[in-house]
């Protein structure tokens, strides 16, 4: 009798603390986390940016967070975006597109867009997005896309082959992961200083794609976003550094059949 007293009296006391538990509401959801911070320099030494055809402004490196400037890594992505910067701290990208850069070949590449005058640089907002960073090996060289989505003159793009909006030969750039947070970007894969034979350069002198096509980067980029707006290639040398906040980068991708990975 006392065994089922006892019984009951558990049963109840279950179902009692079930009922509290089910009347207490649980904590909510905290925020996603944020998208890493970056600071994005260009290349400011005047002995190796003297030929560079894109470069920053005058007020240093491009912080993310500050003055209006977001500069974040998204996913695998990098995006600098300068379009809501204003007065005092209005941040801008220097393009020089002069006549001696714009290729004409008497083909369907031929430049058609504007020309800069001279040595010129025009300084003008917009946004670049820089793919596939965050999808490389630490030490890995990979050539990959980017592109400067300018107010003016325009979209410059470089972009792979198997891209629908890749037009005329355009090129893509090379991309070097330093460490997990730190990444440099450049047109020419010398201004590296790594030795061909380093992880992802080729004994050719190429490096993979995305797709694991070998290619040979270079500065020629396209004028206009898509084939519909497409104004002819450019030669648009560039370098700058990405470098996120210390332990935020994202970690590596396990290997396998698409990725570049030290055996």
């Amino acid at each position: 009798m006392k065994r089922s007293a006892l019984a009951i009296g558990l049963v109840s006391l279950s179902i009692a603390v079930l009922l509290i538990m089910a009347t207490v509401p649980l904590p909510a959801a905290g925020p996603p986390p944020a998208n890493p911070q970056a600071t994005i320099q260009f290349d400011p030494n005047p002995a190796t940016n003297s030929g560079d055809n894109i470069k920053g402004d005058i007020s240093g490196a491009y912080v993310g967070g500050v003055n209006g400037v977001i500069a974040e890594m998204q996913g695998t992505q990098v995006l600098l975006n300068l379009q809501k910067t204003s007065g005092k701290n209005k941040r801008t990208f220097g393009l020089s597109y002069p006549i001696t850069d714009a290729i004409y070949d008497s083909t369907d590449c031929t430049a058609t867009g504007p020309v800069s005058p001279g040595t010129t640089f025009v300084q003008t907002q917009g946004y670049a997005i820089m793919w596939q960073l965050g999808a490389m090996q630490i030490g890995e060289v990979r050539a990959t896309g980017i592109g400067f989505y300018a107010n003016t003159p325009g979209t410059f793009r470089w972009i792979r082959t198997t891209v629908p909006d890749h037009m005329c030969a355009t090129q893509m750039v090379v991309a070097y992961r330093q460490g997990r947070d730190t990444w440099q970007v450049t047109t020419d894969l010398i201004r590296l200083g790594l030795t061909t034979g380093a992880y992802g350069i080729l004994p050719s002198g190429e490096v993979y794609d995305p797709d694991l096509l070998p290619v040979i980067p270079g500065d020629r980029a396209q004028l206009g976003n898509t084939a519909a707006t497409f104004q002819g290639n450019y030669h648009m040398p560039f370098k700058l550094t990405v470098t996120l906040k210390t332990g935020t980068g994202p970690a590596p991708p396990p290997c396998g059949a698409q990725q570049h990975c030290v055996i």
